[in-house]
């Protein structure tokens, strides 16, 4: 905040939903085409959940000689949260296309709901996850304080529309999402993919 007014905003999303104060609305592969912007101080706001999209976004401007380019870790969702008063906790949700780009491409926490969910993910080769010791939010709020480099990485709760129903979510994370449909909606995922086969026996 002590800094932004230095830097033009740049909101980067190719399908922008409501626009943002101030900001151009311009994808990187228009922008990257006009170099009489190199030198200024750009900070681009994105979609928020993939680290490893901004990342890029941000090294294809600089491979395109932009000297100043930032990116605003959260994205759009951080933007807002940081500058509109909110009256209840917002719930992100994402898709299991995005959640396997992100866990092979950036760097991702996960969350299993339950013991099946865990197993479920054991059995899919996602082995690195966290096991909530009981399916509550301030659980799940203890890993994302826990575990996600301070706000950085982002975390993504895997449970069953049951589980996700239970939780009495009090509190707004930018950085935590919900897979949407769940672990069933990774499994067809990945079996779209090519990833597993229709068996679901071997990752």
């Amino acid at each position: 905040q002590k800094n932004i007014k230095s830097y033009q905003l740049v909101d980067a999303r190719t399908k922008p939903g409501a626009s943002v104060k101030d900001a151009w609305n311009m994808p990187v592969e228009e922008l990257k085409l006009k170099t009489f912007l190199a030198t200024r101080p750009l900070l681009l706001l994105d979609e928020g959940f993939s680290r490893a999209r901004q990342a890029n976004a941000c090294a294809t401007l600089k491979k395109a000689g932009f000297t100043s380019v930032k990116i605003l870790v959260g994205g759009i969702p951080q933007w807002q949260d940081t500058n509109t008063k909110k009256s209840k906790p917002v719930t992100q949700f994402i898709s299991a296309n995005d959640f396997i780009y992100e866990l092979f491409n950036g760097r991702l926490s996960v969350i299993a709901a339950t013991e099946t969910i865990s197993s479920t993910l054991n059995e899919l080769g996602f082995s690195e996850h966290h096991l909530l010791t009981a399916n509550t939010f301030s659980t799940v709020a203890d890993v994302v304080i826990n575990s996600s480099g301070g706000g950085f990485d982002p975390v993504v709760y895997i449970g069953s529309p049951a589980d996700f129903s239970q939780l009495e979510i009090n509190q707004h994370f930018s950085n935590l999402y919900f897979l949407q449909g769940g672990v069933d909606s990774l499994i067809a995922q990945l079996r779209r993919d090519n990833l597993i086969d229709a068996a679901r026996t071997k990752t």
